[in-house]
């Protein structure tokens, strides 16, 4: 029965992310308590993990905050076989430890992360003056920018994509430093996932060329995995379509169906299948078939902005009117999806004949 108990706290804490936080007596005295500024920290990492991705990352939970078992546990002083067991079976969570010190200037925080195949990390973030909380907030993003740095690109890419974000540059900086990090150790799930977002990221600047590279590499990156990830087919397809690939972009869309179910669900996945059927239908000039697709996905989710946009795109085309369709012109009055920071097909608009890209304005309903 003990056995069992202390097995159970073992797997239970390797599913999160232990963060504990130390305070000097000047902070405390203030009131901010070790339980608050813990609280703040994990919350802060729960905002940039927040997004659906086919990246896990361990829940994060206060040190001090025991599960059910680990309460019993304590008690009968079989904690210290927890980490045992966890250590013998590989099991390790990742642990952030961080102390807060004050400095002449203000306020130091010294990070050591402990993460399962990775070397332990210390890290180190200063704050001009007394303001704990601003560096609790600024310690946690660092923290969680070098425990998973594809979740943190992605945070900042979908920041961008919906608007919340303006410094494109910025955006760009963080998925090139993740991507030229020591992947020695690294997962080439994850290393495939930040190439595929930042293909889309080349998209919208423009770089066409080096969006197929980064698809290029993407591809040869997930080969030696077997994760089924239905964002890298999908974006695939889309970059088929763009360079005129149509054979290769139906290939691509088939997979990307074969794995729906498997991986982390994409919202509205289901209608950008549709739309990327029909802009391929667009470009061998079938527009009949085209529109009736780009329809089904209207009628599938009436509050799709890209498909509202495409229907009345093919409907200009189809009307034979004169004159250049501006596809950003159509008014948006309904409440649409945020922007899938992930996918081309939601954060891109294209014209398969001419292919010339768009990029979709962000959403100002951002309820």
């Amino acid at each position: 029965m003990l056995m069992a108990l202390v097995a159970g706290d073992a797997v239970i804490n390797s599913n999160t992310m232990s963060v504990s936080v130390g305070l000097p007596p000047a902070i405390q005295q203030t009131g901010l308590t070790r339980s608050a500024a813990e609280e703040i920290f994990i919350t802060e990492i729960a905002n940039v993990t927040a997004l659906p991705s086919p990246i896990n990352v361990p829940t994060p939970r206060v040190a001090t905050r025991r599960t059910i078992v680990g309460a019993i546990a304590e008690p009968l002083k079989l904690t210290d076989m927890t980490a045992a067991l966890q250590d013998l079976f590989r099991l390790d969570p990742v642990r952030v430890s961080a102390t807060m010190l004050q400095t002449n200037n203000g306020l130091r925080m010294e990070v050591l992360i402990s993460q399962e195949g990775r070397q332990f990390r210390p890290m180190q973030f200063s704050q001009p003056d007394l303001d704990a909380t601003a560096l609790l907030r600024s310690s946690a993003i660092g923290s969680i920018a070098a425990i998973s740095p594809y979740r943190y690109a992605l945070f900042r890419l979908n920041s961008y994509l919906n608007g919340f974000e303006s410094d494109r540059v910025q955006v760009r900086a963080a998925i090139d430093d993740a991507l030229t990090a020591n992947w020695t150790s690294g997962d080439p799930v994850e290393r495939a996932a930040l190439l595929n977002i930042s293909a889309l990221l080349s998209l919208v600047d423009d770089n066409i060329s080096r969006a197929q590279r980064e698809m290029e590499l993407t591809h040869s990156a997930i080969a030696r995995t077997s994760s089924p990830i239905t964002g890298f087919s999908m974006n695939s397809a889309f970059i088929g379509t763009l360079s005129g690939n149509l054979e290769e972009a139906r290939a691509h869309i088939g997979t990307a169906l074969t794995r729906r179910g498997r991986t982390v669900p994409i919202r509205g996945f289901d209608v950008y299948i549709q739309i990327q059927r029909g802009l391929i239908a667009w470009a061998e000039g079938n527009l009949e078939d085209a529109l009736s697709i780009m329809q089904a996905a209207q009628a599938a989710d009436p509050n799709n902005r890209s498909a509202n946009i495409y229907v009345a795109w093919l409907r200009h085309l189809r009307s034979g009117a004169t004159g250049r369709f501006d596809p950003l012109s159509v008014s948006d009055q309904v409440a649409r999806y945020n922007v899938v920071p992930q996918l081309m097909a939601s954060a891109l608009l294209l014209d398969p004949r001419t292919r010339e890209i768009f990029r979709l304005p962000a959403s100002m309903d951002r309820r």
